[in-house]
């Protein structure tokens, strides 16, 4: 363990003996640079590094029903182990001794819970979790847990709505208040949700909308079904009843009574809707149009009734009929013609003041009953409505465009065929609207003022020699200006009664002659002195330039980049030789930052790396090797725009699911003017996903987001075991609570995702429950290859037994006598043919084996004798020559084989094989 890490002892003593050793830590530390912080590399080893406790899972703030448990939970790492303990309120909380919460502690983490299905309110609080070890004491973030009650479905009374077609309509659900926010659902009996459209809406408050109804919105099962996604709730409202009757006629448009005058036209408009549409009929007190005499001034055309020209026998009560098969609706119109005696209502004597070019409005109302035609008369003119800028208005008044001093005078209104009338003064003022001009002259009635020229105080007449000086009117002109033209020149205007004058200065400017009289004096080896005369400088000294250029700006259109530019001066304006701009720049923040300055021969001037559409003060001085121009006042310019960034805020707001408003606030960094904002929008996927699992199906649900509860999604899935193929299924709609996926296979691996727009939105592993059925694992002696090999083998030993058989039956072989009267001398060997006593065929020998003392002998015999004929690999003849050698050789040794009991032999070859046989 590092030295940093030991464990302080409890003895003074100790302490004091390692004062000298730390005394001389910090002295070498002090020698060394100060660092605020290390960083361990990760080569560097160290076992068992002390660190302090930090906190890795948060507890979470929750909201817990009287029927529900709650969870705190709080891991935290460090080492040594850090040690909980919680606050609640602000006070020290110790869950271990409550005998209602069980306290579940590991290394690293701290959990408690309660035991009871019940939930007391004294647990409602906020919650601190606090992890210590020797280094330090981590701090969580505050957990709310709060207490609600469920909802609970409250007794209500069945509604019934009953309302005619056309009709809007709304149903209204009214959620059990709860601290959750509920998900509303609409659904008829067989939890099949309504059918939204355009018509037909559901409100965010949870009611269902209708803007109008028609007959098959009748229905008695409009559910509203709440579901609380926190207790896993699903209350369903008392379904309502909703009967829809046929529309009767009702009024769109009704006409209203009104007087009239005579000869004038009557509308009347009648306008009724209703399903079917109603049809419109028109009486006259009470009379059918039919019924009456008919009149050509009357048209009856749709829902509107026409009198043209009427008259006070036109006077009636007409009344509009509208009927369908469910109704009839009727309005009384009272047209009333009246006779009015005319009459002027405006005053008389007024007086109207205009400037010349305005239009004059002089006014004239009457009222009477037929309307009274009205004429203007003038004391200036014979026929004033004849002139083209004079209009007669429909309500009587008089208006004259582009009024002159002629059009002043009195005016007479009055009415035809009447003796009333109303006069209005009309005045002209004599100056021109929004045109000043100015003009000097001299009154003629006084007599012509003598004009006199002066240059320095000394007349000036006209020379007739070299035409100098020449007078043209008033007005002095001087050819071919030389320096001696220069003073003050006086003009004096001379009366009998008085005199005035005004001076001014001529003064000739022109560029400087050069040097003259130029001498070298005091020459030595490395040194001069020249001497000159200056020239004449024609009122135009080398000094520093007394003008600065014009119309600076920022001509800026890249981001990040400024571009000051301006006009540039006439070289006449320069002053001097080394001319320059001097390009002084500065962010707009008061007065504090200092001027950026930047020499430059001619703009523009292009600066890299300024900031995107920043404001800047912006300044250009001439300057040359005499001076500088006078200080210039800065200007105002922006360096280039870039992209706008996001708005600050977006919010919205909407009581309908097909309508929404939209606010915001512009962006913190609008990077330049902004234009407009562009909207976007799409529907969003169901979150919230879960799946339950069974041997052969899984059932998918979701919550779908507010206002994108019909979006339609795409499910695939993928049996990881048998190697298989994505597989789609059709599309779901949002809108459902679940899905449920069949015909899986029990026991495997499925790989589900939901993709929305080609897009994978959720994805995730599932196991069907169940035995999978193992797949047949292949044993070699079921194989093809093996098969085919056996059935060679096989056939080749049955060729082979053929063949021996076929060989025996051509060929003899020599038997072997038994003698069976006494043993056989054991030197005894069969030597070749002698021992045999003649040639005898298989046959003979057999039967002579065969006999009533030697059964077995026989059978022994034979087996061993196919034995050798079927596997010893040679001819028929030497098998059974070797069969007999060695019965010949068993029966020359008593002493090993006892009587009658002779054992086979199979000559060294494999049992298998000899039983095979």
């Amino acid at each position: 363990m590092p030295h940093t890490q030991r464990q302080q002892g409890g003895s003074r003593g100790q302490c004091w003996s390692r004062l000298p050793h730390l005394f001389l830590l910090l002295l070498a530390l002090g020698s060394q640079p100060i660092r605020a912080a290390i960083h361990i590399p990760s080569t560097y080893h160290i076992s068992d590094l002390k660190k302090p406790p930090t906190i890795t899972t948060q507890p979470e703030s929750v909201t817990v029903f009287s029927v529900e448990d709650f969870v705190m939970t709080c891991e935290a790492s460090g080492n040594p182990a850090p040690i909980f303990r919680w606050t609640k309120d602000g006070e020290e909380f110790d869950p271990g001794v409550d005998p209602e919460l069980k306290v579940t502690e590991s290394a690293g983490s701290f959990v408690f819970y309660t035991l009871s299905n019940t939930m007391d309110s004294r647990y409602q609080g906020k919650y601190v979790c606090l992890a210590s070890n020797e280094l330090g004491t981590a701090v969580s973030n505050e957990a709310i847990l709060s207490i609600d009650a469920p909802p609970a479905q409250q007794k209500e009374k069945k509604v019934s709505v009953k309302t005619e077609e056309g009709n809007s309509m709304v149903l209204k659900c009214n959620p059990p208040q709860s601290a959750m926010e509920p998900i509303i659902h609409w659904m008829d009996w067989r939890l099949l949700h309504i059918a939204l459209s355009e018509r037909v809406m559901h409100g965010t408050d949870g009611n269902l909308y209708f803007a109008h109804v028609t007959t098959k919105d009748s229905r008695d099962d409009y559910t509203c079904n709440v579901q609380y996604l926190a207790t896993r709730t699903i209350l369903a409202k008392e379904p309502i009843s909703v009967t829809v009757t046929p529309s009767a006629p009702y009024w769109v448009k009704e006409p209203m009574s009104q007087l009239y005058a005579p000869g004038e036209t009557v509308k009347l408009d009648c306008q009724a809707d209703g399903i079917p549409t109603p049809t419109i009929s028109w009486t006259i007190n009470g009379a059918p149009l039919s019924a009456v005499d008919k009149e050509p001034r009357r048209v009856s055309a749709g829902g509107s009734l026409t009198l043209k020209d009427v008259n006070f026998g036109d006077t009636a009560i007409y009344q509009c009929q509208a009927s369908n098969k469910h109704g009839t609706i009727l309005t009384n119109i009272n047209v009333y013609v009246i006779e009015l005696d005319p009459q002027i209502l405006t005053k008389d004597g007024v007086s109207y003041d205009f400037v010349e070019g305005q239009k004059a409005l002089l006014e004239c109302d009457t009222f009477g009953s037929p309307k009274p035609k009205v004429t203007w008369e003038s004391e200036s003119t014979s026929s004033l409505l004849s002139e083209t800028r004079v209009n007669l208005l429909t309500n009587g008044a008089l208006e004259i465009l582009n009024v002159t001093q002629d059009d002043e005078g009195l005016y007479t209104c009055s009415v035809e065929n009447t003796n009333m009338s109303v006069s209005a003064q009309l005045e002209i003022l004599t100056r021109t609207l929004s045109h000043l001009q100015l003009l000097s002259s001299v009154d003629s009635k006084l007599s012509p003022p003598f004009i006199q020229w002066r240059k320095n105080d000394q007349k000036i007449f006209e020379s007739h020699s070299d035409d100098r000086y020449t007078f043209e009117g008033s007005d002095l002109i001087i050819s071919n200006v030389q320096q001696v033209d220069e003073g003050v020149y006086t003009c004096q205007v001379i009366t009998d009664l008085d005199m005035a004058e005004a001076s001014g200065t001529l003064t000739l400017y022109d560029r400087p002659d050069p040097p003259t009289l130029l001498k070298i004096s005091n020459a030595k080896e490395r040194a001069l002195t020249l001497s000159w005369t200056p020239g004449d400088e024609h009122n135009s000294p080398v000094i520093g330039p007394d003008m600065n250029p014009e119309d600076v700006r920022s001509d800026s259109t890249d981001p990040d980049t400024l571009v000051i530019t301006w006009e540039e001066m006439d070289k006449r304006d320069f002053n001097g030789p080394d001319f320059r701009y001097r390009v002084m720049w500065r962010r707009v923040v008061g007065s504090g930052p200092n001027w950026n300055i930047n020499y430059t021969t001619s703009p523009p001037l292009f600066l890299q790396d300024i900031g995107t559409f920043a404001a800047f003060d912006i300044k250009v001085q001439a300057v040359n090797k005499e001076g500088e121009g006078p200080d210039p006042d800065p200007v105002i310019g922006y360096s280039g725009e870039d992209v706008p960034g996001p708005p600050k805020s977006l919010t919205l707001d909407s009581n309908s699911e097909t309508e929404i408003t939209l606010r915001w606030s512009p962006p913190e960094e609008p990077n330049g003017v902004l234009k407009g904002y562009l909207l976007r929008y799409h529907q969003t996927p169901p979150v919230n996903i879960s799946v339950s699992v069974g041997e052969s199906s899984a059932n998918f649900s979701w919550v779908a987001k507010k206002r994108h509860r019909s979006v339609s999604f795409q499910i695939e899935y993928i049996n990881k075991n048998d190697g298989s193929e994505w597989k789609k299924v059709e599309k779901v709609d949002s809108s459902l609570p679940f899905y449920q996926l069949r015909g899986l296979t029990p026991g495997s691996h499925y790989r589900m995702r939901l993709s929305y727009n080609n897009s994978t939105f959720w994805e995730d592993d599932f196991d069907t429950e169940g035995t999978a059925m193992m797949e047949r694992q292949p044993h070699f002696p079921t194989e093809g290859w093996f098969i085919g090999l056996v059935s060679a083998i096989a056939l080749l030993l049955l060729i082979l037994l053929i063949l021996c058989f076929i060989k025996r039956s051509k060929g003899g072989k020599y038997s072997v006598k038994d003698k069976e009267e006494g043993p056989l001398d054991s030197e005894a060997r069969p030597m070749k043919d002698e021992t045999f006593g003649e040639y005898r065929s298989l046959e003979s020998d057999l039967e002579e084996k065969c006999t009533a003392s030697q059964p077995s002998l026989c059978e022994e015999s034979k087996l061993c004798s196919q034995d050798n004929l079927d596997f010893n690999g040679s001819s028929a003849i030497t098998t059974e020559l070797n069969l007999d050698e060695s019965l010949v050789s068993q029966f020359s040794r008593p002493s090993n084989v006892p009587d009658n009991n002779l054992q086979p032999t199979n000559n060294g070859l494999n049992n298998a094989v000899t039983i095979l046989d």
